[in-house]
C-alpha cells in the first residue's frame, strides 16, 4: 500500500472543502425547500393560480398569490394560530432564504412583497 505525502493530503482537503455544521444545515434546508417548491409546482395544474406556502402553526398552508401580497397579509390569510409572537420568520425564494424579524414585521418596519412560489416558515 502506497501512502500519499502529507502535502497531497492537505491539497485534497482544500479541493473538497470543509463545511461548517451550520452551513451544511443551511444548505440542506435550502435544498429541501427548493425540492418542496419544485414538487408543488409540478403538481399544480397549468391553469391554477400561483400561490405561496406557509409552514408552521397556521390553519391554511397554501395562500393564493396576488401582486400586492405582503408577508403580513399572507400570515393573516394563513390564519397564524400561535399564542405568542414567532421566534423567527424565514422566507425562501428560488433556493435563497432571508430572515424577517417578527418584531419589525409587527411594527410595520419590514413587510416584504411576496412572489409566486415563496415558502414562508414561521418558527416558534
Amino acid at each position: 500500500m502506497k501512502l500519499l505525502p502529507f502535502g497531497c493530503l492537505i491539497a485534497a482537503l482544500a479541493v473538497t472543502g470543509c463545511v461548517s455544521k451550520s452551513r451544511a444545515k443551511a444548505e440542506a434546508r435550502a435544498a429541501y425547500l427548493q425540492g418542496l417548491h419544485d414538487a408543488q409546482r409540478q403538481l399544480r395544474p397549468e391553469n391554477q393560480k400561483p400561490f405561496v406556502t406557509v409552514r408552521g402553526d397556521v390553519q391554511r398552508g397554501m395562500i393564493e398569490w396576488h401582486d400586492q401580497l405582503t408577508l403580513s397579509r399572507a400570515l393573516v390569510a394563513a390564519g397564524y394560530r400561535g399564542l405568542s409572537t414567532p421566534r423567527d420568520i424565514i422566507v425562501s425564494r428560488k433556493g435563497e432564504s432571508f430572515h424577517v424579524s417578527p418584531r419589525q414585521l409587527l411594527a410595520s418596519q419590514q413587510d416584504p412583497l411576496l412572489e409566486p412560489g415563496d415558502v414562508i416558515e414561521v418558527m416558534r
